[in-house]
């Protein structure tokens, strides 16, 4: 199971406030020469080897990742998504969104610094679970 990190701008990715508008990200995309736009992303099931393609206006790959995968990078409902990011990538997601005047937040409301450490929950004052050791 993986998960997803958010640069948003709203106390919680999932929640009402204020979005970081597709034209926002489109120029903060523009502007990258480290980013290119795919507007698509296409992957295989493992299982059955079946190609599957999701078309959306937001998506651009991060050209710069240390280890040369396709980092996906997603606009959606005024958040900007990536799933399963590594320490690198997060640092990226800490880049952009020190420009988009946002932060990098989990989908369980953690927060993100540049170094991948997890910061207090906004919401509670309290670390996850799993950060407590």
């Amino acid at each position: 199971m993986g998960r997803d990190v958010h640069i948003t701008r709203r106390a919680k990715w999932s929640g009402k406030g204020k979005d970081i508008t597709l034209n926002e990200w489109l120029n903060y995309v523009d502007g990258d020469d480290s980013l290119r736009l795919e507007d698509a992303a296409s992957a295989k099931i493992s299982a059955t080897k079946e190609a599957i393609r999701a078309e959306s206006p937001g998506i651009a790959v991060w050209l710069d990742h240390p280890d040369k995968d396709a980092a996906r990078i997603t606009h959606h409902n005024g958040v900007i998504s990536v799933s399963n990011p590594d320490a690198a990538l997060l640092a990226k997601m800490n880049e952009i969104a020190i420009h988009m005047r946002a932060r990098v937040q989990g989908d369980d409301g953690e927060f993100f610094d540049p170094e991948d450490n997890v910061l207090l929950d906004s919401q509670s004052g309290k670390r996850p679970w799993w950060k407590l050791w």
